[in-house]
């Protein structure tokens, strides 16, 4: 497995290449804007950053994106790529991240509950 290469300062941001993108498939310019301030919104309320740059902590959703039926061969290949450049989380963290996912599949008002509790005690994902 490759691992993704490291941003250099030329790669065009993400947005532009969103922007791009649209453009490519033929969006109106006003659409195009329109979405990319729907997508900047999106990702500055909720803190977002892209995957590679978030460590272990995105592990878990890649793989269950992975291992979901009927994805394209290079979706497939990019999720791959994403997942081999991450990190190898230690032991301890291994299992934070375990009962982190079980609680969200659980989805109980009172595992939602401790979900947020240990969100504001936990430190961000490097």
């Amino acid at each position: 497995m490759s691992s993704l290469p490291p941003t250099s300062p030329q790669q065009p941001k993400f947005l532009d290449r969103f922007r791009t993108a649209l453009q490519i498939r033929g969006r109106p310019p006003e659409v195009v804007e329109a979405f990319a301030r729907w997508v900047r919104d999106f990702i500055l309320f909720h803190s977002l950053r892209p995957p590679e740059t978030m460590g272990e902590a995105v592990r878990p959703a890649l793989q269950r994106e992975r291992n979901r039926a009927g994805l394209s061969l290079e979706r497939r290949r990019r999720l791959d790529r994403l997942l081999g450049g991450l990190a190898i989380p230690s032991g301890d963290r291994l299992r934070e991240l375990r009962a982190v996912e079980v609680l969200e599949r659980i989805g109980t008002p009172e595992a939602r509950q401790v979900l947020r509790a240990w969100r504001k005690e936990w430190p961000r994902p490097t």
